[in-house]
């Protein structure tokens, strides 16, 4: 049986997301202090070791100082932040504490698959306003600091935005950028974002591309219009061949007759056919099919999403996408919010 939208389901999602919003999403860090061989039971060495981790956190250590030094899972390069979350992604001890904590809780120790872990529920969004100096105009650099020195001195944020920064969509904003989201693995502007204070002006920032300025605001008050576009709602049409992964047995069209067609409904798609009314009449996905197609809302990459679905944020709201491979058939997708 093909089942496309039970590819995502069956992939720990609890549910496909078909409410009018997207789901709630959390974002955590941890420190693993793991068995001493994979899938051992922990020793009592290994218990001290956590708990004292655990103690420095709840004593006020830095929480990236205790990862250092006592956490061996693959997030340690990154202070130990995993992300951002949907509920019902990570294993289960992790995925209940996240979803019953508040911002800035910290676990007892968890005995999880991984190991021993402590975690802790972070702040998921940090919204900033921007200034940016251009390495194509002259000086960026000593008018990134010249401009600093200002603020400092008091200036306003959004008036000197307007007036100097080279990144003329977010100036005409007064400087409001981005909402950005806690993800594994921030770096240059999105790292730093999380790194200041509500209010806080950051020094001069370097990047490939330039110098730049940010100060973060509080995302409840931002427009989420400038939240990273994280969440697709997605619509997709799978056409299989009789060897495609979960093709019904009663399907007897070869691989290339399958692309033809799957090609002609793309074109179809292009032309203003009604995908919902295409869905219905030509997708093997049975599930797809009751449903016209509507796989709910798709998050961003996702461990739990195919990654050839993330094409769907890379293509025009509204278009449909090239004839993508899988190995479920030949699919068509577009991004409908």
């Amino acid at each position: 049986m093909l089942l496309l939208v039970l590819v995502l389901q069956s992939l720990l999602l609890p549910r496909v997301y078909r409410e009018d919003v997207p789901p709630e999403t959390r974002a955590v860090r941890v420190i693993v202090v793991a068995a001493a061989a994979r899938g051992a039971e922990p020793g009592d060495a290994e218990r001290a070791k956590a708990e004292r981790a655990r103690a420095e956190v709840l004593a006020g250590v830095p929480f990236e100082s205790v990862v250092e030094r006592y956490s061996s899972g693959p997030s340690r390069p990154f202070g130990g932040v995993l992300g951002t979350y949907t509920q019902g992604v990570l294993i289960q001890e992790l995925d209940r504490f996240l979803f019953e904590a508040q911002v800035g809780d910290t676990s007892a120790v968890l005995e999880t698959s991984a190991g021993l872990q402590i975690a802790q529920r972070i702040e998921r969004d940090a919204a900033v306003a921007l200034i940016q100096f251009s390495n194509e105009q002259p000086d960026a650099r000593a008018r990134a600091e010249r401009a600093h020195a200002e603020l400092v001195a008091g200036a306003d944020f959004a008036a000197l935005a307007r007036e100097r920064s080279d990144e003329r969509e977010s100036a005409e904003r007064g400087g409001l950028y981005r909402i950005f989201e806690r993800s594994p693995q921030d770096a240059l502007l999105k790292k730093a974002a999380f790194e200041l204070a509500i209010g806080e002006v950051s020094p001069p920032l370097e990047t490939p591309i330039g110098w730049h300025l940010l100060k973060r605001l509080d995302a409840a008050t931002f427009p989420e219009a400038l939240r990273e576009p994280n969440f697709a709602r997605v619509r997709a049409l799978t056409v299989a061949w009789s060897r495609a992964k979960g093709a019904s047995p009663a399907l007897r069209r070869n691989q290339d007759e399958a692309r033809i067609l799957a090609e002609d409904l793309r074109r179809r798609l292009a032309a203003g056919e009604d995908m919902e009314t295409l869905a219905r009449f030509h997708d093997d996905d049975p599930l797809g099919r009751a449903h016209g197609g509507d796989l709910g809302w798709v998050r961003r990459r996702s461990p739990i999403v195919p990654n050839w679905l993330d094409v769907v944020f890379v293509t025009q709201l509204g278009q449909p996408t090239e004839v993508l491979a899988t190995e479920y058939g030949w699919v068509i997708a577009r991004r409908e919010r």
